[in-house]
């Protein structure tokens, strides 16, 4: 598919899709002629914050944020073990801030994964640092009032 197809599939902006085929973000799109042909379910990867010394917080907000924009995520994106990265999810999972996908890890698209809105309700609208004391609060137990009392 087209650029403008792409775009006008997933509401995506031209120049940010422009950005991410630069950085060769775009898994399986290829350049003919000058002109790029996009798979259809092609997601971009997500690009983390270049931070040393990244933490399971870091990772936790990243791994969110790039299934609400729609982006792949896997453990060689968030630069940690494999096993951190199902850790990571299995925690999301249990929490309800992801759900399973209907569409299974491939590898490169689908990461088998889906934020809940729960997990959207977490982020819209919040820094990190007040999504990290929703997550705590989330982890004790005392969830209730927590999110309407954290700012927005």
């Amino acid at each position: 598919m087209s650029p403008a197809q792409y775009c006008a599939r997933y509401g995506i902006a031209e120049s940010t899709l422009r950005g991410w085929l630069k950085r060769g973000l775009m898994e399986g799109a290829e350049k003919c002629g000058g002109i790029w042909d996009i798979p259809e379910d092609a997601r971009a990867r997500y690009e983390p914050r270049k931070k040393k010394n990244r933490t399971q917080d870091d990772n936790r907000w990243d791994l969110l944020k790039a299934l609400k924009e729609r982006r792949y995520v896997d453990e060689k994106v968030l630069l940690c073990q494999k096993a951190d990265f199902v850790d990571l999810a299995n925690d999301l999972l249990d929490k309800g801030f992801i759900i399973m996908s209907s569409t299974p890890c491939d590898g490169k698209w689908n990461t088998g994964y889906a934020i809940s809105q729960l997990g959207l309700d977490a982020i819209e609208s919040r820094s990190k640092k007040d999504f990290l004391e929703f997550w705590k609060a989330t982890c004790s137990g005392i969830t209730s009032g927590v999110m309407e009392a954290l700012p927005r």
